[in-house]
């Protein structure tokens, strides 16, 4: 009987060890699994809004409003008229007194550029970098590697909600928004007309093009929710032909920041 019964212990002693030992495992794992927040920069977000506060009157401030806009996408590689979307969406929110602070450009995972482009391609890390060489020259534009950081692709509603919750937890005291920056064609397949989960949207588009999809999805959104910017400037930029030129060895002028086309002409 003792003899059973020290057996037994030990068999229970060991499988408490196993079960702490599989503990641990999942919590290691739950943390490789966290959120890496730091992937996220925030430095020029909160140097523009201690600028803009700095102007304000002490008893306005909890009266002024801030946004944020973040765009999703290959950016493979970023050209110019991403930083226009950018520029338009900006101008358009600031003519309604909201002090734009910021924005994330969040270059997709590997595993999403990989499958749209095949052999044409660009690794993340080489995506990044031209992001970053391009908001290098911006006091406000930056670059999100959150996304690219993921074990695998991250769908963009996902990708502006986690933003929008890290901008809520380091600007507690702040009204600030974030606004979601599309082009025409998105917003249309994905019927964006009726915001992001109570995230609002901006779609730019060339004014006077023929979209009457999206002349739809005006007219059946939700208001405070949904703007179309127009406008006569925007310069229509395909990176398919960037990439074409590059292999062609023609000039990227036009088409890109200088910084990022020799950038990828030393990668391609």
């Amino acid at each position: 009987w003792y003899q059973r019964r020290v057996r037994g212990n030990g068999f229970f002693l060991f499988l408490k060890k196993l079960l702490l030992y599989v503990v641990q495992l999942m919590l290691k794992f739950f943390k490789s699994m966290e959120p890496k927040r730091e992937l996220v920069p925030l430095e020029k977000i909160s140097h523009n809004i201690k600028l803009a506060l700095e102007k304000c009157e002490p008893d306005m401030i909890k009266y002024e409003k801030f946004a944020v806009l973040i765009c999703t996408g290959s950016f493979s590689p970023v050209h110019v008229m991403h930083l226009q979307i950018f520029k338009l969406a900006r101008k358009f929110l600031e003519s309604k007194n909201i002090h734009v602070v910021g924005g994330f450009i969040s270059p997709s995972h590997d595993r999403y550029v990989s499958n749209k482009l095949l052999k044409d391609a660009i690794r993340a890390e080489h995506r990044i970098k031209m992001c970053q060489l391009v908001c290098a020259q911006e006091d406000w534009l930056d670059v999100s590697t959150w996304e690219c950081a993921q074990p695998g692709f991250t769908n963009f509603p996902s990708v502006v909600r986690f933003h929008g919750s890290v901008l809520a937890s380091h600007f507690p005291d702040i009204n600030i928004e974030l606004y979601y920056v599309c082009g025409a064609d998105l917003a249309v397949n994905c019927f964006l007309n009726r915001g992001l989960g109570g995230l609002k949207v901006i779609t730019v588009r060339r004014h006077g093009v023929d979209n009457s999809d999206v002349d739809e999805l005006i007219r059946t959104g939700v208001d405070g929710y949904f703007y179309v910017v127009e406008s006569d400037s925007l310069i229509p930029v395909s990176s398919t032909e960037i990439r074409r030129r590059v292999k062609s060895k023609e000039p990227l002028d036009d088409l890109m920041n200088k910084e990022a086309s020799d950038y990828l002409r030393k990668i391609v």
